[in-house]
């Protein structure tokens, strides 16, 4: 079954996180879900911040998920709430590892 996109709000989120040099080596890849360019800024020990805006929350914080620990999400409120969620959310699904 296919689902219709996401409808995407009108409103621009702050996006704000940072990649490990693991990740940014490779360079910083165009995510669909940012609205327009986003700032690069090299950080200490090959660390990147990405800072932007995002009309897509729930797609933005998935694809970052998917870095798992090489990224960092800073803000703004709304993206860094989505991200604290799912990650609580994949902590409870994973609890027996703490087993």
């Amino acid at each position: 079954t296919l689902f219709p996109p996401t409808p995407r709000t009108a409103k621009p989120y702050t996006v704000i996180y940072e990649l490990a040099p693991a990740v940014a080596r490779f360079g910083v890849s165009r995510r669909p879900e940012m609205l327009g360019e986003p700032a690069i800024s090299p950080l200490d020990e090959g660390w990147v911040r990405v800072e932007g805006q995002t009309d897509d929350l729930f797609a933005l914080a998935r694809n970052l998920l998917y870095y798992g620990a090489n990224c960092r999400v800073l803000g703004g409120v709304e993206l860094r709430r989505e991200m604290e969620k799912l990650v609580r959310d994949l902590a409870g699904v994973y609890q027996f590892l703490d087993r």
